[in-house]
């Protein structure tokens, strides 16, 4: 039950996969589950620690202060 190569569900699949590596998806997933894997005890709720835990070192938010310059430049810009 091998797959024929050239098969458009493969090239679809293939397509996929380096979205997600280019992206950094694929290191994120990794990412987290190593370290859910590396818990000493292991949360009740698996689900739930991914979802905490998955983008992590991602950006924090942007202040309040920051959020309202850039609106105002926002609104300044528009109004031209």
């Amino acid at each position: 039950m091998s797959a024929k190569s050239g098969n458009p569900i493969d090239a679809k699949r293939e397509e996929f996969r380096k979205y997600l590596e280019r992206e950094g998806i694929l290191q994120c997933l990794t990412s987290v589950l190593v370290s859910l894997y590396e818990e000493p005890e292991k949360p009740k709720d698996g689900l739930l620690y991914l979802k905490n835990n998955f983008a992590r070192d991602a950006a924090p938010p942007k202040s309040e202060e920051e959020l309202d310059k850039l609106k105002e430049q926002n609104a300044s810009l528009l109004k031209k």
